[in-house]
C-alpha cells in the first residue's frame, strides 16, 4: 500500500506557479531541494521569483538546496544573480562534479 501510495505522490511539489515560472520543492534524504522551470525572465520577474525565494524561505523549516552540475554555466550564474550560495562540491555516481547552493536572506 505505501509503495503503491509513493509511486502516486510527485517527488517535485510545485509550491509556487506564476505565468513566467514555477517553483517546486522536493524533500529527499532529509534535505529540501530546490527546482524551478523558467518561461521567460526579466528584471521585474527577477525580483518577484526572489521574493518568492524569500517567502519559501520563511515558510519552511529545513534549509532549501539546489544542486548544479559543474558544466552547467548558465544555472550557475542563474544562482548567482538570484543569491545562491555555493556550499559544497560533490561527486555525482555518473564521476561529474556538481555543487550544492544554498539560498538564504
Amino acid at each position: 500500500m505505501i509503495e503503491a501510495l509513493a509511486k502516486r505522490i510527485p517527488s517535485k511539489i510545485p509550491v509556487i506557479k506564476r505565468d513566467k515560472y514555477v517553483m517546486y520543492l522536493e524533500l529527499f534524504n532529509d534535505v529540501l531541494w530546490f527546482h524551478t522551470d523558467i518561461f521567460s525572465w526579466t528584471k521585474e520577474i527577477k525580483k518577484s521569483f526572489i521574493n518568492d525565494l524569500e517567502t519559501i524561505s520563511k515558510s519552511v523549516m529545513l534549509p532549501v538546496k539546489a544542486l548544479v552540475n559543474e558544466s552547467d554555466k548558465k544555472l550557475a550564474k542563474f544562482g548567482l544573480v538570484t543569491h545562491w550560495k555555493k556550499e559544497e562540491q560533490i561527486v555525482l555516481n555518473d564521476g561529474n562534479i556538481a555543487y550544492i547552493y544554498s539560498w538564504s536572506r
